[in-house]
């Protein structure tokens, strides 16, 4: 059991951090602490991301997180957000929102148990187009806004939204891809499409706030 939670976690090391410094026993944080998910192992790092890391999800909303990484290495690989039971990686430079499956949540929510998180982010700068936007922690929304589609209009034109805070959290480190369209009510979020009003996609696209 606890083999599988490093094969999962470990494997987001590969897009962060070279691996002669990927050492250490893997570790959950949160702002209470530390606490050791496995002692060190070489099938750890060693795993190509994506390797066993369970079903693709569309993002959650910003809740309680814990942080992963190794302990003898600084930097984030990976978070926790157990009320959502997903993980959220790096892959391929970007962020991927992911099942860990059963027996590694197992793990995880066992050693979870004994740290207290990190709070959900409350705050946030946002930039569309590169352009500041009003309101920039109501932006914290378009992880949720809207309903998941499969179907939307190939010659649709992106626009970037960025989110940050200045602190590493899954919502606001600077990895997740964020877009609305450049007309009608399209919202792209980490690999995933979603509808949103017309209304609301046009104040987006103002740099309104969005409450």
């Amino acid at each position: 059991m606890r083999r599988l939670v490093l094969v999962v976690c470990a494997a987001a090391a590969l897009a962060a951090a070279p691996q002669a410094l990927a050492k250490g026993a893997l570790q959950l944080c949160g702002s209470s602490g530390c606490a050791s998910l496995g002692p060190e192992g070489a099938a750890g790092p060693m795993i190509p991301l994506g390797a066993g890391t369970g079903a693709r999800l569309a993002p959650v909303a910003p809740a309680p997180f814990y942080r992963i990484g190794f302990a003898e290495h600084g930097g984030t690989l990976a978070y926790w957000i157990p009320s959502a039971h997903v993980l959220r990686v790096i892959e391929g430079g970007l962020a991927a929102w992911i099942a860990p499956g059963s027996e590694a949540e197992a793990l995880l929510g066992g050693v979870a148990s004994t740290v207290t998180p990190y709070a959900a982010p409350t705050t946030a700068n946002a930039l569309v187009g590169r352009r500041q936007a009003a309101g920039g922690a109501t932006y914290l929304d378009l992880y949720t806004l809207g309903t998941r589609t499969l179907r939307w209009p190939r010659t649709v034109v992106w626009v970037p939204v960025n989110l940050t805070d200045g602190s590493l959290t899954p919502w606001t480190d600077g990895a997740n891809s964020l877009w609305i369209s450049q007309k009608g009510g399209y919202l792209r979020r980490d690999g995933t499409v979603a509808r949103i009003p017309a209304a609301v996609a046009d104040r987006i696209r103002a740099r309104l706030s969005l409450r």
